[in-house]
């Protein structure tokens, strides 16, 4: 027999070049006909520069996410007509009611997060976990918890700690590379402006706006310096107690900033808006919830405000300052209502979707830096918005399907792709894999690591309502008797990416500077989820064997991150770490019972 040549197209389309994916070189190409995109073939080399290139490809991601919600709104028709509602007023008030006190409606694109049923304390009420008594023997509700603490007093400095160029430069570079790179709005020539301020004492003469961010700056370079020490596997009784040092002058920078704040709640300028939104990161950095919620709150109302009143002598880079400002106040605040519904909003969920994206910021001295700052931020702000939409169209207390077997699947299907779309985008600096073992993800940068868990977890609530219908014994094929096919797939799906998501947390400066108290809730919830399919002897085998010690893993996590960040402890965080105890104890025990009824 002849060998047989391989066939290969000559060139690649240009959607399939700039995705860097195999192209059949047929017209429209495969590719192309499976996302719907426009075809074409260039004649000659590309001529774009890297920035012009990113900035198509931000382009192309929200085409795709503007594309997505028109193709889930009319999935979301047709599934309202299939029950019986046609018109329009039914839709609106259906699916994009802003708010219970709010008489106007949104397009879908507006997914405002508001009561719901997918937190900690919600799971913890689910019937097959009543049974494990301990879990709610000594529960205290977590408003309770963060109400009875000691209430938060900054203390009145009289004094200026000095440091010299090179101290001063070293803080502010931890800052650049973990605060500004997580949320990159502040611009070089701020940093270069903060450091002149803090060499030569300036500051101390300076009681206004600017004085106030240049000592917040430094507070929070302090922070970024205890936790890139978390870095270090073998965390020291000497790391630990060089962290106390580098918490305390972080806390005497803070408070000065503190007695400068008043100024920033009575102005009405961008400078103003960053002290605010600064001073929430902190508490965030201090498991202080209510507090940051309360600045980040502030900070969210006041940016609203200038970007809907714009002052006509605001420049471009001010109008992109506060619009930067915007997206990660839009964060936060999206990861606090996940976990605490009933917070009031701040009013920026519902314009969302007319505030551009991200664009051109001078916020690092290396194009690279600054170009990995602004990929991994849009990353944070596209997947933060799947989850809220998530939330609202399958958990929400009025309008939400995932109680309803015979409406979600279409909404899940749905959600599951617009989640892979967004993976598929990424930009490799920022892409991972899915592997299941630590050495399958050891070479993705901290940035890609933390982008998984939030991937992951999306992927675990897209697919929950499948692991609810059959832990609440429906889900039955009529024929067999047996959990149908669907509704297994769905819950594997689910158990798979929390199996996933317990055994892959790590000490990642976002997740440690800000996440710390939301993402204690968080895995305590997975943790849950995964109790009560280890319950179950159908699904027992679903859960992986790394989840057995996951329990142990996640509270020495959390135990090292509280003694790193330093006193006073966060009475949620140490309640949660004694939930994943008795969890770890639980599961651990189940583990050990036959697999009845296992599904071939």
């Amino acid at each position: 027999m002849s060998s047989r040549k391989r066939l290969r197209t000559s060139y690649a389309c240009d959607t399939c070049r700039v995705r860097k994916i195999r192209c059949d070189g047929r017209t429209p190409c495969g590719s192309c006909q499976t996302s719907a995109q426009g075809c074409t073939y260039g004649t000659e080399a590309s001529s774009r520069g890297k920035t012009d290139i990113i900035l198509e490809r931000v382009e192309h991601v929200e085409a795709l996410l503007t594309n997505l919600n028109a193709k889930l709104d009319s999935g979301i028709s047709g599934l309202l007509s299939s029950q019986g509602s046609t018109s329009p007023a039914a839709l609106n008030g259906t699916w994009s009611h802003i708010s219970p006190s709010h008489d106007s409606t949104q397009s879908i694109d507006n997914a405002v997060l508001r009561f719901h049923t997918s937190a900690t304390e919600s799971i913890l009420q689910w019937p097959c976990l009543a049974s494990f008594t301990s879990l709610k023997d000594d529960y205290t509700p977590i408003s309770q918890l963060e109400q009875s603490r000691p209430p938060f007093r900054h203390k009145m400095r009289i004094s200026y700690p000095r440091l010299n160029r090179d101290e001063v430069t070293t803080v502010l570079d931890a800052f650049s590379q973990t605060v500004n790179f997580v949320f990159p709005t502040i611009s070089v020539d701020r940093v270069t402006r903060c450091l002149s301020s803090i060499v030569d004492a300036s500051v101390i003469q300076d009681d206004n706006t600017d004085g106030c961010l240049s000592l917040l700056m430094i507070a929070l370079g302090c922070a970024s310096e205890t936790v890139s020490r978390l870095r270090n596997h073998n965390f020291t009784v000497e790391d630990k107690t060089w962290c106390a040092s580098r918490r305390a002058l972080g806390d005497y920078f803070f408070d000065l900033a503190m007695m400068r704040l008043p100024s920033a709640h009575t102005d009405t300028t961008g400078t103003a808006v960053h002290c605010l939104f600064f001073v929430g990161l902190y508490f965030c950095y201090l498991r202080r919830p209510f507090q940051a919620w309360e600045y980040i709150n502030a900070a969210s109302a006041k940016c609203l405000l200038l970007l809907t009143y714009p002052n006509p002598a605001s420049t471009e880079e001010s109008i992109e300052h506060l619009r930067r400002i915007f997206w990660a106040c839009y964060i936060i605040e999206s990861d606090y209502i996940a976990e605490l519904s009933a917070l009031p909003t701040s009013g920026i969920a519902p314009v969302e979707s007319r505030v551009p994206l991200p664009g051109n910021y001078h916020t690092h001295e290396s194009p690279h830096d600054q170009e990995q700052a602004s990929l991994y931020f849009l990353a944070c702000i596209s997947i933060r918005r799947l989850l809220n939409r998530v939330h609202q169209l399958l958990y929400d207390n009025t309008d939400g399907v995932a109680s309803h077997p015979e409406r979600f699947p279409q909404v899940v299907a749905e959600l599951d792709q617009q989640l892979s779309t967004w993976q598929d985008v990424l930009p490799p600096s920022v892409s991972f894999p899915l592997g299941s073992s630590n050495a399958d993800t050891s070479n993705i940068t901290e940035a890609a690591g933390f982008l998984r868990l939030r991937f992951l977890g999306c992927r675990s609530v897209i697919y929950r309502p499948y692991l609810s219908l059959v832990l609440n014994g429906e889900g039955v094929d009529p024929t067999t008797g047996e959990i149908s096919y669907t509704a297994w797939e769905g819950s594997k799906n689910c158990i798979e990416a929390l199996s996933l998501l317990v055994q892959a947390l790590d000490g990642f400066p976002h997740q440690v500077l800000i996440d710390t108290w939301p993402s204690s809730l968080s895995y305590t919830c997975s943790m849950l989820i995964l109790l009560a399919a280890a319950n179950n002897p159908t699904l027992r085998p679903l859960v992986a064997d790394g989840v057995l010690t996951a329990g142990k893993r996640l509270i020495s996590l959390y135990q090292k991150w509280e003694g790193a960040t330093g006193g006073p402890s966060s009475p949620t965080i140490e309640q949660n770490v004694r939930l994943l105890g008795d969890i770890d104890r639980y599961i651990n025990e189940l583990y050990l019972l036959p697999p009845y009824g296992q599904y071939p």
